[in-house]
């Protein structure tokens, strides 16, 4: 989830398969057979290492493959707590963002060495670069009815190139087996327990870890869940679309607030509505290219409307009003050339046009501008790449389960509050946190309240009370 980019994890919520499954099934692991982490320094006060883990944890013969690892070391080593191994999401390489971010971590540090890893295949774990980036979503989004047989076709050739490269990670990359790996971390850390902080797209690795290893959990604290579980599809995407129609009106306020803006004074909603008409007549000009945008390139576009993006997005609206769609043609439009689709489509499912088609029919009824996309934006990305390896099912999880905390921003898009909150009712003594606020809560914001409920859960166990809510950041 944490970057901005628009098609992620991190930033669109997810459908859920219709697909009967079992739970992902663990692999016995002898104890010692994971070598000890070997740290050694990597600048700015950080440690890195790596450990080897299997490339398929139920077929040995596949070989092995490697897991990138950097350490925060706790300010206090003799006093320390242990270990807490976090990701942050994606799916993709963030332990450049991490190196980056460690100010974010500081008070993790009191008590705690702050771990990150890159997930296979991605960074510095024997990450895998494709010959080509995957189909540009933007697209499909213009013209879902039209796009849709296309984007599967355009879908299946990128799925062919970039399996020539993934080696013997092809078909193993779900969050199955990136949760073996985390065991395996836990293993050459040393540790007979693992404490994890998960951030959305890392939320999914998190679940798949109370599964496999339940016995092996002290705490957990899941970051803007994305739900991995199952969720009729217009259920989970009725639910993002109310969340888009009610954020809106916060880039009028944004404006309102703003004289920079470029529309202050304006209501910024009505500003869209007449552009999108006039590019519904006629295609908008992009002067100075040979682009003109059309009524569905513009919502497509248009896709990330809230007060984040927004003087961006004022700006661009202003010249499109104007008649010169320019500020939307520099929109940069990011397909990474990694194997984000991959993984995420090894946990996921592309919908069919089928269900695609009437499902956004009926979001349009409740958020008609950009909030009926999603199935498009989302799951779009999995159209004509292979079923998923782990596909999404209820958690199963037992009893005696230690109690994990979850949280999500009551106003963010990519992973809504209902999101966690249906994964917390699958986990028993589990306790759901909702913010005021939107997504990557502990790693992108500083809520006060947030904050000392993580620190006070990961550090003795101790739980919001029930139905908690933090305030806005002050």
């Amino acid at each position: 989830m944490r970057g901005r980019q628009w098609w992620t994890g991190a930033a669109a919520a997810v459908a859920a398969a219709l697909l009967p499954v079992t739970a992902p099934v663990a692999v016995a692991e002898p104890a010692g057979t994971t070598a000890p982490v070997d740290w050694r320094s990597c600048g700015d006060g950080l440690t890195c290492a790596e450990v080897t883990v299997p490339a398929d944890w139920r077929d040995r013969r596949a070989g092995t493959t490697e897991v990138a690892l950097v350490r925060i070391p706790a300010v206090d080593q003799a006093h320390k707590l242990g270990p807490l191994l976090v990701n942050l999401g994606g799916p993709t390489a963030t332990l450049g963002w991490f190196r980056q971010s460690a100010a974010k971590f500081a008070e993790l540090t009191q008590w705690f060495d702050v771990i990150a890893f890159d997930p296979r295949g991605f960074g510095e774990s024997t990450g895998v670069t494709c010959p080509t980036s995957p189909p540009d979503l933007l697209f499909l989004a213009a013209d879902p009815a039209g796009r849709w047989a296309e984007q599967t076709r355009q879908g299946q050739r990128y799925d062919r190139t970039c399996r020539d490269v993934m080696g013997n990670l092809a078909g193993r990359l779900d969050s199955g087996q990136v949760a073996h790996d985390m065991d395996a971390i836990r293993q050459a850390l040393g540790q007979r327990t693992l404490s994890y902080y998960g951030n959305s797209y890392g939320t999914v690795y998190g679940q798949a870890y109370l599964e496999l290893f339940p016995h092996r959990v002290n705490r957990m604290y899941l970051d803007s869940v994305l739900d991995h579980t199952t969720v009729a599809p217009y259920d989970r995407y009725a639910v993002t679309a109310a969340v888009v129609r009610d954020r809106l009106p916060g880039v009028t306020e944004w404006c309102s607030a703003h004289p920079e803006c470029a529309l202050h004074g304006q209501d910024v909603l009505a500003v869209w509505d007449r552009v999108l008409a006039k590019a519904s007549r006629a295609p908008i000009p992009a002067l100075g290219t040979d682009w003109v945008m059309t009524a569905g390139e513009l919502r497509a576009r248009s896709g990330a409307m809230s007060e984040a993006s927004a003087p961006h997005f004022t700006a661009a609206l202003a010249k499109a009003d104007a008649g010169d769609a320019i500020g939307f043609h520099a929109i940069p439009e990011q397909t990474p050339p990694d194997l984000s689709f991959h993984a995420y489509c090894a946990d996921f499912p592309a919908l069919r046009r089928q269900e695609a088609l009437p499902l956004m029919a009926e979001l349009k009824k409740i958020e008609p501008r950009v909030g009926w996309l999603h199935p498009a934006t989302v799951q779009g990305r999995c159209l004509g790449l292979p079923a998923p390896s782990n596909p999404p099912h209820d958690l199963r999880v037992p009893a005696a389960l230690p109690p994990v905390l979850l949280a999500n921003g009551l106003h963010d898009v990519a992973t809504t509050p209902s999101m966690g909150q249906h994964v917390a009712a699958q986990l028993p003594g589990a306790r759901w946190l909702g913010v005021d606020g939107q997504h990557a809560l502990y790693f992108t914001g500083d809520n006060r309240c947030l904050r000392d409920h993580v620190h006070r859960y990961l550090t003795t166990g101790a739980l919001p009370a029930a139905d908690t809510i933090c305030p806005a950041e002050s």
